[in-house]
């Protein structure tokens, strides 16, 4: 990921897991009345039939290791976050579309997914140092994977990186005056 000095970011990926992308309000019960507003930023890298196409091992050539880039303008008004998950975590063609007896279309989010944004807006409303925000967010992650094994929500090995920007951090300064 590379950061741009006017708010841009440029995230190149390669496989599956997840790029998400949520407003520092991401909590806020929003219109639909639904926490946790988020979208996927990039698209996984799999065929019709779920195969894996770009990946790195053994076998890849220059094919499988064409990397995807993606450009993201950071511009929420409470700030931006973005959460790297690998598959273990979340993979957009994993999460399943099931229709209601009314017709209506839903996007079943994995566990582990909406564990760690339970986590992470509780992690925000607790006051962390400026000097120590990074390290304890390191933890934070550490601690949320760990405890996502030791519950049996993971589906495969995983990893999570957060970037929380400094809007988001004022923004729970304020909601905890």
């Amino acid at each position: 990921m590379r950061r741009h000095p006017d708010d841009e970011v440029t995230i190149n990926h390669l496989g599956n897991g997840a790029v998400l992308h949520l407003a520092g309000d991401f909590h806020e019960r929003g219109p639909s009345q639904v926490p946790y507003r988020m979208h996927h930023v990039v698209l996984p890298h799999v065929d019709e039939q779920g195969v894996l196409v770009r990946h790195v091992s053994h076998n890849s050539g220059a094919q499988e290791l064409a990397l995807s880039e993606s450009t993201l303008h950071l511009n929420a008004p409470n700030g931006d976050i973005l959460l790297l998950v690998t598959d273990g975590i979340a993979t957009l063609e994993e999460e399943m579309v099931v229709k209601d007896p009314s017709g209506t279309l839903w996007r079943l989010q994995p566990a582990a997914l909406q564990q760690i944004l339970e986590k992470l807006h509780a992690f925000l409303s607790v006051d962390h140092g400026h000097s120590s925000m990074q390290a304890d967010l390191a933890q934070f992650a550490q601690t949320t994977l760990q405890g996502l094994k030791e519950s049996g929500v993971l589906e495969d090995d995983a990893s999570l990186g957060i970037v929380v920007t400094g809007p988001v951090l004022a923004y729970y300064r304020k909601r905890r005056s």
